[in-house]
């Protein structure tokens, strides 16, 4: 028998060692992978391994204490066999000082860097900057120090990108000034401060000729509206990511913020996210949604609930391929809106239905799908191919069943409350799921029995046995959560133990399995070996 090549052989190995968990930072998966690949034969090692290159990079500062150990077992390995990779990482975290000549983009904290000798801490790493691809300067209050720490960083590589995290007051419109038309920062972000200048020195300043930001950010902080207009406009022709996450801000008119996003040309725009806690006018998100070159399109909102419709509106821009609508409080008027099979080119729409559920239902009449109460309508007839994700907050069981057999083209289903009358709905809703051919990702992180129903409130259930029932069943998805705080009803047995282990003998599709289990116990420390053994992502 003739030998693959060793560039298809190279090619099968990185689709192997870059399946995606849920964190997309599956280290215990890449230790797994590579223990199984370096013990295959020593051609592999001397030669194959080291032609793999992780995609993602690993992001250090994403991992808790508790997976620091395998983040760095993980380095550590791929290091060895010199698999190609690189790294997202604090200038203090021991992976700088270790693998510093994998690191493609850092972290620094001012106000860390401030107890250290400015010089010096260039100077020590000026050799891994002609490395770098991206810097990230976090929470620099002195924004003379913001420059000098620039063109210093700068000198050992012109090519270097840089991002900026800025966290205090700016009360000076010269500062503003300096960040944005002196500096070459390309991704601005403003987080938890006050942007507070009047509106004349914001007036008298000028526009940069050569703008370079491509992501803003304005994220849980005090800020006036003209310096919003002010950025928007300094970037405009350059803007493909803009945020907005804000709770409470005075002089915010937000209706006249979406009508300028509406109405100025963004032309390289790619994602625009919107979370207001407070009402809005239907109106101008309408023509945002309608008018938009964004390609994702992320809402959080609170209708006015003074608006009076009589049906629901239907929406059309086929430029739009992610689209993400949720409801942000609980007393809100419900978003009229019907989609259909043409409304957007979407390969991915995604449904947040958190608010005005709890009393509502789900009905079909021709083949329309309708939520009633939030007034989303689908029609079913078509398929809706482009509805991929759907979360609630609360869903009778019924409701949920009726969802999986409506909706075939579902990937995510997310519930944060299923409401069932018996152990039996439970075994119903384990049956939907088993027969649905495109469900991926599903979480479901409590049962509870009808309200008025003060015996049936707490349905309690053996979350490992419906574990293995759908892992048994269902080949298709990928990763599933179950989690239910009532500790007698989640002590794990050994036997149990060795029933998941004999299905994901079985099962080869499911990359990430979590539920709850009382700490400390065993059984948590034994289910761990078993999901790291056949290289499951976890959470427990």
């Amino acid at each position: 028998m003739n030998a693959l090549p060793d560039v298809l052989t190279q090619n099968i190995l990185n689709r192997f060692l870059n399946s995606d968990g849920k964190s997309y930072q599956p280290v215990i998966y890449i230790i797994e992978a590579i223990k199984k690949l370096s013990v295959v034969c020593k051609y592999w090692n001397q030669i194959i391994l080291r032609k793999l290159q992780l995609v993602n990079s690993i992001k250090m500062k994403r991992y808790d204490d508790d997976q620091q150990t395998f983040s760095y077992h993980a380095l550590k390995l791929m290091k060895h066999y010199k698999i190609n990779f690189s790294i997202h990482c604090s200038v203090h975290d021991e992976a700088f000082s270790s693998y510093r000549e994998y690191v493609s983009e850092i972290y620094v904290d001012q106000m860390v860097d401030n107890y250290k000798n400015e010089n010096a801490l260039v100077e020590m790493d000026s050799q891994v900057y002609c490395l770098l691809e991206r810097y990230n300067l976090i929470d620099c209050k002195d924004t003379e120090m913001l420059f000098t720490k620039y063109r210093m960083v700068r000198q050992w590589n012109s090519n270097l990108k840089f991002s900026l995290t800025h966290s205090h007051t700016i009360k000076k419109a010269k500062d503003l000034e300096k960040i944005v038309i002196d500096s070459k920062f390309d991704r601005i972000q403003f987080n938890d401060c006050v942007l507070s200048i009047p509106m004349d020195q914001i007036q008298a300043l000028s526009k940069p000729i050569y703008p370079l930001i491509t992501s803003l950010t304005f994220k849980d902080l005090i800020v006036d509206q003209w310096v919003i207009e002010y950025l928007l406009d300094c970037c405009s022709q350059t803007l493909e990511r803009f945020e907005f996450q804000i709770s409470d801000s005075p002089s915010i008119n937000f209706n006249y913020l979406v009508d300028k996003l509406s109405t100025t040309p963004f032309p390289s725009i790619k994602k625009i996210s919107l979370l207001w806690e407070h009402s809005c006018h239907l109106q101008p998100l309408i023509q945002l949604i309608t008018t938009t070159n964004a390609k994702k399109l992320f809402l959080g909102l609170v209708i006015d609930n003074d608006q009076q419709f009589t049906d629901s509106l239907s929406l059309h821009n086929p430029g739009i391929e992610s689209f993400r609508l949720s409801q942000n409080n609980y007393k809100s008027f419900p978003f009229p809106m019907n989609i259909s099979s043409d409304s957007m080119s979407a390969n991915e729409i995604q449904l947040e239905l958190f608010r005005s559920y709890r009393n509502g239902s789900i009905e079909e009449d021709n083949d329309i799908l309708t939520f009633r109460l939030c007034k989303f309508k689908i029609d079913a007839t078509s398929g809706l191919r482009q509805l991929h994700t759907l979360n609630f907050n609360f869903i009778k069981s019924s409701d949920f069943n009726h969802v999986l057999s409506s909706i075939g083209y579902l990937n995510m289903l997310s519930c944060d409350t299923v409401q069932v009358n018996s152990v039996q709905d439970i075994t119903d809703l384990c049956q939907a799921i088993n027969v649905h051919q495109q469900l991926t990702i599903l979480y479901l992180y409590k049962f509870e029995g009808p309200e008025d129903d003060v015996d049936m409130k707490n349905i309690y259930f053996n979350q490992y046995e419906c574990l293995i029932n759908i892992l048994d069943n269902n080949h298709i998805i990928k990763e599933i959560q179950f989690y239910d705080s009532v500790d007698d009803h989640n002590i794990i047995s050994d036997e149990m133990i060795d029933k998941i282990a004999d299905v994901l003998t079985r099962n080869h599709t499911v990359i990430f399995i979590g539920f709850y289990i009382p700490k400390p116990h065993t059984g948590c420390i034994k289910l761990k070996e078993v999901l790291n053994k056949y290289m499951i992502e976890n959470y427990m």
